[in-house]
């Protein structure tokens, strides 16, 4: 049962470290006890299976697959030290844009005091041309994003 105290801080997620590094950070300096960790981890329209770090097979659905791996990935360390948490799935396209207005809609949805998003490194062209879904974030969130940099 929620108290009037607790809070929902968001924490997108997907198969880099900086998400497990900016998930720990959310966990070691945001969380206090009654508040809910909720990742997020968006699945692109044209995707079958995730990533190299599992394969399709004909008796498992892949959206299942993809639910286990980000909670095989994610949850551990969440339920080590008792911090109720929340695996959310969505399905769209796979641009900046996109992707960041799921990730604000998830937040407005949750009414998420907290974004915590790790940036990646894509190199300044690649930001130039299509964009970065922290920058829309930053730029469109009604909540405070708070973006970790890699090292």
């Amino acid at each position: 049962m929620e108290t009037d105290d607790s809070r929902n801080l968001l924490v997108p997620v997907e198969d880099v470290e900086d998400c497990e590094r900016a998930l720990q950070w959310c966990v070691d300096n945001i969380y206090r006890p009654g508040d809910t960790v909720h990742l997020l981890h968006i699945v692109p329209h044209r995707q079958l299976s995730y990533s190299r770090s599992f394969t399709v097979q004909d008796d498992q659905q892949p959206e299942m697959m993809i639910r286990n791996f980000v909670e095989e990935r994610f949850t551990g360390p969440l339920e080590k030290l008792k911090v109720p948490y929340h695996v959310s799935m969505m399905r769209g396209a796979d641009d900046a844009e996109s992707v960041g207005q799921m990730i604000c809609g998830k937040a407005d949805e949750l009414r998420a005091t907290v974004i915590v998003m790790a940036a990646h490194n894509k190199g300044r062209l690649v930001r130039f041309i299509v964009g970065s879904t922290t920058q829309y974030c930053v730029r469109k969130s009604h909540v405070t994003v708070l973006v970790m940099q890699n090292n």
